[in-house]
């Protein structure tokens, strides 16, 4: 297992992730599961019905093919949950975040076409008064290896400060080593992230949120 590790905040050359804090990360692990739990994962949403992804939360949840275009499914089987927590929470471990975290929403099987399927620069950790808890950490598990589509590249956004122009001026972070069936990439849920348009095949991957209580 090879875990992949970059700052969000880089002092030596002023590289800033949107809405990151100086000692958080991401975390890439190539083939935290194996290519038998992919398939297991599959079969799992196999029967499960699709329908098409929306933006926003609760009451306010809107179709917008412009910010977001993609088919999902959700599901709470309690074996797939099992093997989720096991194995999320030593990568978790292993990144020593110190988040409280209570909870693990049920887990969303999104599937990208080759119809220009996308979802634009977003977070994960919209506010909803309504809510006692809040995502703090985002994962996401590719199930479909990279030669199984083109496009769908899984991107952060980076500011860099232009003294030319006196202003911020924003580039694309590519995890270009998110492309084996299995990987999962953990982040904090506060961070700005994107996955760029499919043109070829489908793209597959499982979004996992875990929650808990409030910043303090």
């Amino acid at each position: 297992m090879i875990k992949r590790r970059a700052p969000y905040f880089d002092n030596r050359n002023g590289n800033l992730l949107a809405n990151s804090f100086a000692d958080n990360c991401y975390w890439l692990y190539e083939n935290l599961f194996s290519k038998e739990e992919v398939e297991y994962i599959h079969k799992v949403f196999d029967d499960k019905s699709r329908h098409d992804a929306t933006v926003g939360s609760g009451s306010e949840k809107e179709l917008n093919t412009i910010v977001r275009k993609s088919r999902v499914s959700f599901h709470s089987d309690e074996d797939l949950n099992s093997l989720l927590n096991l194995k999320i929470g030593y990568a978790i471990q292993q990144a020593n975040w110190k988040y409280d975290i209570t909870l693990m929403e049920s887990p969303q099987y999104t599937i990208y076409n080759a119809d220009g399927s996308h979802y634009e620069y977003h977070v994960d950790n919209f506010n909803n008064a309504k809510e006692s808890t809040i995502r703090k950490i985002s994962c996401s598990i590719l199930l479909s290896d990279s030669h199984d589509y083109q496009g769908g590249q899984f991107q952060f956004i980076q500011y860099k400060w232009s003294r030319k122009d006196n202003k911020l001026i924003s580039s694309p972070i590519t995890i270009s080593n998110l492309k084996s069936k299995g990987s999962a990439l953990l982040f904090p849920s506060f961070t700005y992230h994107r996955v760029l348009p499919v043109t070829k095949g489908i793209r597959k991957s499982l979004v996992i949120w875990l929650r808990g209580p409030d910043w303090k």
